[in-house]
């Protein structure tokens, strides 16, 4: 049921996952996978609440569940809820450090808080983890102005900018050049015949 319920998941079928995460708990009532299931068909139907209840009972089965913990913070904080994020942000932090997601929910609740100096700090630690992370820059771009940083805001708007940029496209002038090096290399011709 567990495998099917994943499946549905990957198909986006939402409903489906939650008649299968209904069964599976019928047959074991304390299975955090389960609950965690339930959590995320609940979030494709646009259900915040209950998936939050339903990460909760998996927290409450397993309090160290930190894919849970980190998925009920990032509901919390986005219901609004940003005290109970904030909870759930300083447990796994405390937990797992370097983390990108956990620095990003972490960095986004101290922004939601008003915190604008630890929120720069927070993001700056997720770029850190991960230099490309898009989010993370063009949050900091808002920090960074909110803060009176203008010139550190525009270049995280433009660090942000330029890795969302399609990479550019090799065109036949350098493919031409690289056959005529080919060919230079091998005057005998054995490994081009042209």
């Amino acid at each position: 049921l567990l495998r099917m319920a994943d499946v549905a998941y990957m198909m986006e079928n939402y409903t489906a996952m939650a008649d299968v995460c209904e069964k599976a708990m019928m047959l074991d009532g304390d299975n955090v996978q389960v609950y965690f299931y339930y959590a995320k068909a609940c979030c494709g139907h646009g259900d915040l609440t209950n998936a939050v209840v339903m990460l909760s009972k998996a927290l409450m089965l397993n309090a160290d569940f930190d894919a849970a913990r980190l998925l009920r913070g990032e509901l919390l904080l986005e219901s609004g809820d940003v005290e109970e994020a904030a909870e759930d942000a300083d447990t796994l932090c405390a937990r797992i450090e370097g983390n990108e997601d956990v620095l990003l929910l972490k960095a986004r609740v101290e922004k939601a808080k008003g915190c604008m100096a630890e929120a720069e700090i927070a993001y700056g630690k997720v770029i850190d983890a991960n230099p490309f992370s898009i989010d993370a820059y063009r949050e900091r771009s808002e920090v960074r102005k909110a803060l009176g940083n203008n010139e550190g805001a525009n270049a995280d708007e433009a660090a942000a900018n330029e890795m969302q940029q399609e990479p550019p496209q090799p065109n036949e002038g350098i493919e031409q050049n690289i056959k005529k090096k080919m060919q230079q290399m091998d005057p005998y011709k054995v490994f081009n015949n042209e």
